[in-house]
């Protein structure tokens, strides 16, 4: 199995990079600041896809290149710009969290949302087959990327949510 990701920044030249993710033949494609797939479909093949964002806008894409794999979500609504749940169904089955951690109000940072969204989806990730992919938008040297939770500190917080989920 390939998974890609790529952070198409905000569609710009984004035929131009769809050429070239297809030529990867990924499996499976998780494209950040993506424009919807109806803008596109005449481009490529897709077998399936989830697409969440602005409307005519751009948002995340999961893209299912391959008869193979089936994508699902897991929850009705997005509750954190934007961390999506989804079940890939196939050759193999497995929980894919794609991520594209946005500014959103009520949180302080992208690390932030992040941490609140993996423990809201906690339920999913353990004991589970997980990818978690896409853009995060955190640095550790950049504590203001995940400001909000307990401080400088933050970053390990993140990590340490991610060990206790294996």
């Amino acid at each position: 199995m390939k998974i890609i990701s790529w952070n198409c920044l905000r569609g710009t030249l984004f035929k131009d990079k769809l050429k070239k993710i297809t030529e990867l033949s990924p499996d499976l494609a998780v494209l950040p600041e993506c424009p919807a797939p109806s803008t596109f479909q005449n481009e490529v093949e897709i077998k399936d896809s989830i697409w969440y964002g602005e409307e005519k806008g751009i948002g995340l894409g999961i893209l299912s290149f391959s008869k193979d794999y089936k994508l699902s979500m897991l929850v009705d609504e997005i509750k954190y710009e934007w961390v999506v749940p989804i079940k890939v169904s196939g050759k193999e089955d497995f929980i894919l969290l794609a991520v594209w951690t946005k500014r959103t109000p009520g949180y302080s940072s992208y690390g932030h949302i992040l941490y609140s969204a993996l423990k809201e989806y906690e339920h999913f990730l353990k004991n589970s087959r997980v990818i978690i992919i896409g853009d995060f938008n955190i640095d550790k040297n950049l504590p203001r990327s995940y400001s909000g939770i307990q401080g400088r500190l933050g970053f390990e917080r993140i990590i340490e949510l991610l060990n206790n989920l294996g």
